[in-house]
């Protein structure tokens, strides 16, 4: 029973990952990988000053947050089955 679980586990992660890479490609965070390798280079003159930090507000941190506890838990379950089964 411990290896079904284990390959539940496998299952729902990697498609949880292969989600969220669709999602990733499909909101454009991929696009300008050309800008990127420059960014450091860019003097904190040309911006102003530092760039504030962003913030996280609405669904996507809890959602964020969901996705972490769920694994945790996945793990913690997983974990817990294995101790108290002993294989």
């Amino acid at each position: 029973m411990y290896v079904v679980l284990f390959l539940l586990y496998v299952i729902l992660s990697s498609a949880v990952t292969l989600w969220l890479f669709v999602w990733a490609i499909r909101r454009g965070q991929f696009k300008d990988q050309q800008r990127a390798r420059y960014l450091p280079l860019v003097k904190e003159e040309q911006h102003g000053g530092p760039v504030p930090m962003a913030h996280f507000s609405g669904s996507p941190a809890v959602g964020l947050f969901g996705l972490i506890l769920a694994t945790l838990l996945a793990v913690a379950v997983v974990m817990f089955y294995s101790f108290v089964r002993g294989d």
